[in-house]
């Protein structure tokens, strides 16, 4: 099902200061999802300036799939289906990454619905928090230990208090991240009650820890083994089950529609 957005574009962002919490993953599997399976028109606009993964992901990605016969094979289906090219991953300093993508258009002078913002976990950047708080929605994954917990909370806490301040009008909301059901929810308990008592909705989607999250796309990927993290193509259904990616992407475009 495609929503009704209430902002276009929406600017978006998965993000939080900790290093580790999986936001550049999360931010290619939502975007791909959204560009290749919902329809929508995306752009990523990749802020890690120190690095630039979002980039050297989709240089990765290209390289990979333009070299093996059925990966083209799935991304041709992918655009036979949907007449969907790959979004763009544009490189932008933080300081000037909101002027750019509000400027963006498409090859039509259209605009884009939804654009991603890949950000770097440092509070030490300039500017870092204020472009946060140009989102239209910020969505902040919490890891189940105390070292995240306690770090997601600041970045959590300094966005509310823009937000109740009338300085940004932010959506934000909580999700949890690499959670073994296998463990004790102590932590995430703790957690919610964290992100409760900041007036902060938590999603009801909880993204299980699977090595998938961790593995890249490699030169090893084919067709049968199927597709999860990549910005050229959507996860394919096998890799997809369990992950509840596809959960998380319903969740998220609720809250999104007007």
């Amino acid at each position: 099902m495609r929503y009704t957005l209430k902002h276009k574009p929406s600017f978006i962002s998965i993000a939080t200061q900790k290093g580790g919490a999986g936001k550049t993953t999360l931010t290619a599997l939502v975007a791909s999802m959204a560009h290749y399976a919902y329809g929508y028109s995306v752009a990523v606009i990749d802020c890690d300036e120190h690095q630039y993964s979002f980039s050297r992901m989709r240089a990765r990605d290209e390289k990979i799939v333009y070299a093996s016969e059925g990966l083209r094979r799935i991304a041709s289906d992918q655009f036979l289906v949907h007449h969907k090219a790959c979004y763009p991953v544009i490189g932008a300093k933080v300081a000037d990454a909101y002027d750019l993508a509000a400027g963006l258009r498409q090859a039509d002078g259209s605009r884009y619905d939804l654009l991603f913002f890949d950000v770097q976990g440092s509070v030490g950047t300039t500017g870092w928090i204020s472009l946060l708080a140009s989102m239209d929605y910020v969505f902040l994954p919490f890891v189940p230990d105390m070292l995240n917990i306690e770090s997601t909370e600041k970045t959590m806490l300094m966005l509310k208090d823009l937000v109740d301040s009338g300085k940004s009008e932010a959506t934000l909301s909580a999700f949890w991240n690499m959670v073994n059901v296998r463990e004790r929810r102590d932590m995430v308990e703790v957690g919610n009650g964290v992100i409760r008592a900041c007036g902060v909705r938590v999603l009801r989607t909880a993204l299980p820890m699977l090595s998938r999250f961790r593995d890249k796309l490699t030169d090893l990927a084919t067709a049968k083994s199927g597709v999860f993290t990549c910005t050229l193509l959507s996860p394919t259904n096998n890799m997809l089950k369990d992950s509840c990616i596809d959960i998380l992407c319903e969740e998220i475009f609720e809250i999104m529609q007007a």
